[in-house]
Parts: structure tokens; C-alpha cells; sequence
């Protein structure tokens, strides 16, 4: 503290003051008034608009995957459409083809163009005597020089 000062002992710091409140006018109070209610308009309608999208986009997915869902509907009742006429096409030639390679309509085919069943008397039995061999028709030769010797051989020879 310094000398002299009456700050020490001044007891009126400590003393509680009413505080003062600034009082707006009435003009001002209803013209903030109407600003916060402004403001409240604008952040209702926001989210209106909001809530409002997003309801028609979900609305729209909706209605896509109906979409989807039947195109696969579709397809998957056609698909099954087809197997069932495949396996009965299937079915009949299987059926067609065991008609055809049965053993009456073998023989039936084979009396059509004149043909026998074969006889005893035509069967032909072939012996060989002594053991296998291989004969070699045309040896080839082993080499190209082989060959050009063989040649230059042969003229010697001659």
C-alpha cells in the first residue's frame, strides 16, 4: 500500500450496488421479438423442407426396388419357364434316341437294306505261324552326312 492512500479504508468498494438494466423500448423489444420469431419460421420451414426430400427420396428408392424386384420377378419365372421346356426336350430326344439304337430297330434297319446277321460258315479264322517280327519297308537314314557318304560311296562303286 502506499502512504497516504485511503484505499485500505474505503469500505464503500464493498458495498453491493443494484446494477442497472437497460431498458429497451417497446419498439425495440418487438421489432427483437419479431426477429427471433423470424428466425424460428426460417429454422421450421428448413427442416420442413428438409423432412420433406427426405421422405420423397425414400418414397423413391421404394418404389425403384418394386420396380427391381418385379423385372427380377419376371425373369426368374421366365427363366424357369425355359428349364422346364429344355428338360422336356431333353426327355424326348433321351426317348428318341434309345428308340433308335434299341436292338429291334437295329435289326429292322439292317432287314431294310439287305443286310444278314452272320453265319458260321462266314467267319474266317487267320493263323500265323511262328513269332511276331517287323519288317522295315524303307529304312531312313540316320543323318545328312550319313546320307552325303552313302552317296559318295555309291559312286565309287559304280
Amino acid at each position: 500500500m502506499a502512504r497516504g492512500s485511503s484505499e485500505a479504508y474505503d469500505l464503500s468498494l464493498f458495498e453491493t450496488q443494484p446494477r442497472l438494466r437497460a431498458v429497451n423500448s417497446p419498439e425495440k423489444t418487438a421489432e427483437m421479438q419479431e426477429k427471433k420469431e423470424r428466425r424460428a419460421r426460417n429454422g421450421r420451414l428448413a427442416s420442413n423442407i428438409i423432412i420433406s426430400v427426405l421422405l420423397v427420396a425414400v418414397f423413391a428408392l421404394m418404389i425403384v426396388s418394386r420396380v427391381q424386384l418385379t423385372e427380377l420377378n419376371d425373369q426368374i419365372s421366365a427363366s424357369r419357364e425355359e428349364l422346364a421346356i429344355l428338360r422336356s426336350e431333353t426327355s424326348r430326344l433321351t426317348n428318341e434316341l434309345s428308340a433308335k439304337t434299341s436292338a429291334e430297330s437295329v435289326d429292322a434297319y439292317a432287314d431294310e437294306h439287305g443286310m444278314e446277321k452272320i453265319e458260321s460258315h462266314q467267319i474266317e479264322y487267320i493263323t500265323v505261324d511262328g513269332g511276331d517280327k517287323i519288317e522295315v519297308s524303307d529304312p531312313a537314314p540316320d543323318g545328312i552326312f550319313e546320307t552325303i557318304g552313302a552317296l559318295i560311296a555309291g559312286w565309287f562303286d559304280a
